[in-house]
This record gives C-alpha cells, sequence and structure tokens, in this order.
C-alpha cells in the first residue's frame, strides 16, 4: 500500500512542476494584457479626422473633405498604431473616439493623441482684384520685376491701405473685388471676382423684316486658388495659381458662351506674416497699340493667432 501512495504524490509534485513552466498568460492573463474599451474626447478637431491620422490606411475616413494633412510627429514618435491597439472608431456626434486596446498601447497611443489634439494653424488672406491704367501703377509704390512665372512681382512697402484709398477716391484706380477668408495650413482654398458689362445685340431673324433685339452680359472674371504652407518661422509659403476667364451670358436664362480662359499668374511666394505681395498680369498691347489697363492682385497674409501662442 506504501507504493502508490508515493507515486500519487510524485505525480501531484510532478504535474504542480509542469504548471508553472508555462506562460502566466496563457493561464490567468495579467490586468495589463486585457482589451477594453476607451472613451477619448477630442477637443480641437473633428474626432473622424483625428481617427484618420492615426490610421491613415483605415476605410474610415473624415466627415469633411478635403482632410488637413496630419502634422509632422516628433522624432521618434511610431508613425502606426502601437501593438495591442484593436481598433480606432470615431463618434463625430460626441467628439469622441472608442478605441480599443490594451492599457499599455493605450497610454502610448493617449500620448501620440494629446500632441495631434491642437488647433488646426489657419492664415487669413486678402486678395484685391485692381484694374490700373498703365501711367498710374507707378503711383502704387509697386516696383514690379518679372519672375519666372506669368506675372510680375513688387513687395509692397509702406502703408499701402492708406495709398490705396487715395488712389481709389481720385479714380485712378478700380478695385475690382477685395475677397477675405481663412485657410488651414496646406489646404487649398479659392477666392473669386466677377463684373459684368451690358450689352444689346441686334438679330435679325430668317423670314421676317422685324429685327430682335436681345441684352448680352459679358462676364469678365479671375479665380484665384492658394496652398499656404505655415512655415517653422512663421512665414508663409503660398502656392498661387489665378485663372481669367470672358464668358457671353444670355439673360433670362439663356446659358453662356466661353470666349476666353487662361491661367495668368501661376507662382510660389514666401511672405512674412502681415506681408503684401503685388502680382501684375502681363497684357499685350489691343490691335491698335494701346496699352490695356493692367490687372494687379495684391496678397496679404496673416497668421491667426491664439491665445498663449
Amino acid at each position: 500500500m506504501k507504493i502508490p501512495l508515493v507515486l500519487a504524490l510524485a505525480g501531484t509534485f510532478c504535474g504542480a512542476a509542469w504548471a508553472q513552466t508555462q506562460d502566466p498568460e496563457l493561464i490567468e492573463p495579467a490586468p495589463q494584457s486585457r482589451m477594453r474599451t476607451y472613451r477619448i474626447p477630442i477637443r480641437n478637431v473633428k474626432a473622424s479626422l483625428m481617427a484618420w491620422w492615426l490610421t491613415p490606411m483605415s476605410p474610415e475616413r473624415p466627415t469633411t473633405f478635403p482632410a488637413p494633412p496630419r502634422p509632422t510627429l516628433p522624432e521618434g514618435t511610431p508613425e502606426n498604431l502601437p501593438t495591442g491597439i484593436q481598433n480606432v472608431v470615431s463618434v463625430d456626434p460626441q467628439n469622441i473616439l472608442l478605441i480599443t486596446g490594451t492599457a499599455e498601447a493605450m497610454a502610448t497611443l493617449e500620448n501620440k493623441i494629446r500632441f495631434l489634439d491642437k488647433p488646426l494653424r489657419q492664415v487669413e488672406i486678402l486678395a484685391r482684384f485692381l484694374q490700373v491704367a498703365p501711367n498710374n501703377v507707378e503711383k502704387l509704390g509697386l516696383h514690379l520685376s518679372p519672375t519666372p512665372s506669368l506675372s510680375n512681382l513688387s513687395r509692397v512697402t509702406g502703408n499701402i491701405d492708406a495709398l490705396l484709398a487715395s488712389l481709389l477716391t481720385q479714380k485712378k484706380v478700380t478695385l475690382l473685388a477685395s475677397p477675405r477668408l481663412v485657410a488651414i495650413n496646406n489646404l487649398a482654398a479659392t477666392l473669386g471676382s466677377q463684373t459684368h458689362i451690358s450689352t444689346m445685340v441686334r438679330l435679325e431673324a430668317p423670314n421676317t423684316d422685324v429685327p430682335k433685339e436681345i441684352q448680352l452680359l459679358v462676364a469678365s472674371s479671375h479665380s484665384l486658388e492658394i496652398i499656404p504652407t505655415i512655415n517653422n518661422d512663421d512665414t508663409v509659403t503660398v502656392a498661387i495659381d489665378v485663372e481669367r476667364g470672358v464668358n457671353l451670358e444670355g439673360t433670362q436664362g439663356a446659358g453662356s458662351i466661353v470666349l476666353d480662359s487662361q491661367k495668368v499668374i501661376h507662382t510660389t511666394i514666401n511672405f512674412r506674416d502681415g506681408e503684401t505681395v503685388a502680382l501684375e498680369e502681363e497684357q499685350a498691347p489691343d490691335a491698335h497699340h494701346r496699352s490695356a489697363p493692367k490687372f494687379i492682385l495684391l496678397l496679404t497674409t496673416r497668421l491667426i493667432r491664439r491665445a498663449g501662442e
């Protein structure tokens, strides 16, 4: 009877020794390795945008497009989600993220979210579309010089606002439009101006002796697309495209005919904060060798700063 008892005890000790050599997580998962869902509020950007920044390869996209590119991460910060994060779901109505993962992985990801959850940097753009007689260009105090693009350029010095107001009063400058907008860093924004000149056209209909007059509008437009990039030294690099168009538009819903459309300015300029730059479209003389009025675009950029910046 003693031999079986010894064998039984030996078997018990061997079984205990085998169990102790296994990875504890296979038997009793440690608390930090358990998956759970965390509710993370996002304060300064859309939750869907934050989710896209964190998981750019995910099919989930921000609710508004185009989406601003993700800010540059600090050196050494991993691009991908940390190991242990299972999924990231955005809830825009509450502006929160629901993130499933381990506590260790979540602690790492929260540091990344805190860095990214900052107000998007923005630039205020003021564009003034001017038409100036050639002999009045110098009165604006501009020193225009050719650029490799389709325009002449001058950096404006002095109080251009007061000077422009004076010239407008004297009717030596025509202000076609002065749109202003706020552009998000690295996102394209579009401005535009349009003027109409009404003209009457006399038409003779076939098989009738009664001529008919119709009113047409000659629409001259300039559209401006800009992409601002805020640099580390707070200068702003702006990619600029200006397109000019001339349409012949009928009244009472008669439609329109495009007479001319061409890109007249294409350039990239570096602005200091608050600086104004003048761009002049090159124009050829007309058929009677008269100099056409100059089209000049004044662009002013200002960084939008918040308290503490």
